[in-house]
């Protein structure tokens, strides 16, 4: 499953629409398993070295997961930003 193609489309999405679809891919223990695959291939990529170069994989994923659980209508609060 693509995490860009499911982010990238929920521009459109009311919070109702985010809350279905939040419980569709699994609630949090399926958002928490794509946020570990996203930060382990981004720091595999040598294009995004210079943005997640020297992160701490194990530190990252559960700010990514919030920060998706938050996009998503999941109830958490997004903690890579202010909002």
């Amino acid at each position: 499953m693509n995490v860009f193609l499911i982010l990238a489309g929920l521009s459109g999405f009311s919070v109702l629409d985010s809350v279905i679809l939040f419980k569709q891919l699994g609630g949090m223990d399926k958002i928490s398993q794509l946020a570990a695959e996203f930060v382990t291939s981004s720091l595999k990529d040598p294009r995004l070295a210079g943005l997640v170069g020297g992160a701490d994989p194990i530190l990252l994923t559960p700010k990514v997961a919030d920060q998706i659980c938050s996009m998503l209508g999941g109830g958490c609060k997004a903690p890579l930003t202010n909002s």
